[in-house]
């Protein structure tokens, strides 16, 4: 089942702003590089979305 457009868009915002904020906020490398691998998997979504 493929998320909603909106759902997809709203994910990408976030783990880019974990992302840029990950030092202030003392974010883990672990949780950085998951939440990277994340990001991927959204963007890849919003392609396949858009085809």
């Amino acid at each position: 089942m493929q998320k909603p457009l909106r759902s997809i868009l709203n994910e990408i915002d976030a783990k880019h702003y974990i992302l840029e904020n990950a030092k202030k906020y003392q974010i883990q490398r672990n949780e950085i590089e998951l939440t990277q691998k994340q990001l991927e998997s959204y963007e890849k979504q919003l392609e396949n979305f858009n085809r």
